[in-house]
């Protein structure tokens, strides 16, 4: 595979739409995923025909930011909270991100999935690359399950886990396993990483993903790393692979 830039969160707010269509017009974004079941997706689907970038749109799968697309994953508290908005907690227990004993969760998760995947292709976008919000396609609880109804979908692409930054010596062979599951089942960069590593590093290296997130900051194009508070800031013009 060739080498990308990867705008992840398009169609969460006004001004990350605006941030990503600005990368595309200045060729330092190649690619970017869509959270369908967020507010501003219309805006997306617009910006991205208007600009000329609706082929090079993929699904950003998000189980635990908005308000899901099915009935049943509201139901679960693991998923989301009693006003049916996603919570993100499953994310942050122990064992929730080894294995989901719910059945109705893994129920739900699937149901879900499936719906944002008929979604983004009833938007029109062709079925080609997918990667989650926070990652969540790569927890071994989910990962299985995402996989399948992917595969079912005819999905050819999906993201791998960072494998370019330092991890701690037991987290490496999880990594490991869980990238060569994602290689055999889907076409994948050979490498991984954020775009604060490769604006530090720079690597020169052949299949390789670059995950970034544009934003507007006081009328200026960023990438924003880490949450609001105590991220840092990439001037997106930087962020050219070369």
């Amino acid at each position: 595979m060739s080498s990308y830039i990867n705008a992840d969160d398009f169609g969460r707010t006004p001004s990350i739409n605006e941030a990503i269509t600005f990368g595309f017009n200045q060729h330092i974004l190649n690619r970017t995923t869509i959270m369908v079941n967020m507010p501003y997706v219309d805006d997306a689907v617009f910006l991205s025909k208007k600009n000329n970038f609706f082929d090079k749109v993929g699904l950003h799968i998000n189980l635990d930011e908005g308000v899901p697309l099915t009935n049943e994953i509201r139901q679960c508290t693991l998923f989301c909270d009693e006003t049916g908005q996603f919570n993100g907690k499953f994310r942050k227990g122990k064992i929730s991100k080894l294995i989901l004993f719910d059945s109705k969760a893994r129920s739900g998760c699937r149901k879900e999935v499936e719906a944002q995947i008929l979604k983004f292709k009833k938007l029109g976008f062709p079925l080609r690359h997918a990667d989650s919000h926070h990652h969540v396609h790569t927890l071994p609880s989910l990962l299985p399950i995402i996989t399948t109804v992917a595969k079912k979908n005819g999905l050819e692409s999906m993201r791998i886990r960072f494998n370019l930054q330092s991890s701690s010596f037991i987290k490496i062979p999880l990594i490991y396993l869980i990238n060569s599951y994602l290689k055999y089942n889907f076409e994948t960069t050979k490498f991984f990483c954020d775009s604060l590593f490769y604006f530090q590093n720079k690597p020169k290296l052949d299949s390789m993903e670059v995950m970034c997130h544009p934003d507007v900051i006081d009328g200026k194009y960023y990438d924003v790393i880490g949450k609001r508070g105590s991220a840092s800031y990439i001037d997106l013009i930087n962020l050219k692979i070369v």
